[in-house]
């Protein structure tokens, strides 16, 4: 899963160019995350950030964390399944090998981990109506969904602007996370990271693969086409 500067420069210089803004911005999250985390510690970052609660802020993080869902996850695939095969396969590899490594490190390495709700119990400020996990806290789920989807989609549109809206989106999702106290903010940026390299992975793979494979058409297209012959 390692993404090193070789395969980004073996890419097309189209998609260099214009996945470059996804990627800084990520970084940029990341590195703002972890400085937090290693300057004031896991739990006293958590609680410094957790004071700027608003009703307004409630309700957008309430429902912009549903981007990092399974359901998201699961329409774009069904779209991209009946549109372009090029386009679900990236997806897919994305999706599954993003989700697969989460899981594994959630529910084997890390099982352990508890969450910021079990960990600081009553010290915290808590959105009404969001179910509070206890346990598998690192790293977070929501955010490597929204960070390979995102990133999937910024290297499919290959569009400076479009990839800088998808990662603004993807930082919201990620960030509502540590908002809602579902995260620690160490989970967060591993999620990021983890997400952004799968799908970087994914469009690199797919991009090899011979077009009769894996061709630009969508199965709506291929059944229809050989329908009318």
């Amino acid at each position: 899963m390692e993404i090193t500067g070789k395969t980004l420069v073996t890419m097309p210089k189209s998609v260099r160019t214009h996945i470059w803004p996804f990627i800084l911005v990520q970084a940029l999250f990341c590195c703002i995350l972890l400085g937090f985390h290693w300057s004031f510690g896991r739990e006293e970052a958590h609680l410094w950030i957790n004071k700027f609660h608003s009703p307004f802020f409630d309700f957008f993080f309430k429902y912009i964390t549903y981007i990092g869902g399974g359901f998201v996850a699961i329409v774009l695939l069904a779209g991209s399944l009946l549109k372009n095969l090029k386009w679900f396969g990236v997806l897919a590899v994305s999706i599954v090998g993003a989700s697969l490594t989460t899981l594994s490190l959630k529910h084997v390495i890390f099982d352990h981990v508890m969450r910021p709700s079990a960990v600081l119990e009553n010290q915290l400020k808590l959105v009404e109506g969001v179910v509070m996990n206890a346990y598998n806290s690192f790293p977070s789920g929501h955010t490597t969904s929204s960070f390979a989807i995102f990133c999937s989609i910024a290297l499919i549109a290959q569009k400076k602007s479009w990839s800088l809206l998808l990662v603004i989106g993807a930082v919201l999702a990620g960030f509502s996370r540590v908002y809602l106290s579902q995260h620690f903010f160490e989970d967060v940026a591993v999620g990021s990271m983890i997400g952004t390299s799968w799908s970087i992975l994914g469009y690199w793979t797919l991009s090899k693969i011979n077009p009769i494979i894996l061709p630009n058409a969508g199965l709506y297209q291929i059944l229809t086409k050989k329908k009318r012959e």
